[in-house]
């Protein structure tokens, strides 16, 4: 089984893979469309409130 801190590390690194893209390709000559920005911005959300209940739980455990 894979711990919880382990996933927290993975949603990290993939909320900083996801910022790393829409400062890439948000703007700019490279911008990407605006439904692709969008869905970045989105998941970036997503991540942030799992990163957050990963904290409360990885906490809570000490």
């Amino acid at each position: 089984m894979i711990d919880d801190r382990a996933k927290l590390d993975m949603v990290r690194a993939s909320i900083i893979a996801k910022r790393t893209w829409l400062d890439s390709f948000s703007r700019g000559r490279k911008k990407r469309p605006d439904h692709e920005i969008e869905k970045q911005r989105h998941d970036v959300l997503v991540l942030l409130a799992i990163e957050e209940d990963y904290v409360a739980k990885v906490e809570r455990r000490g």
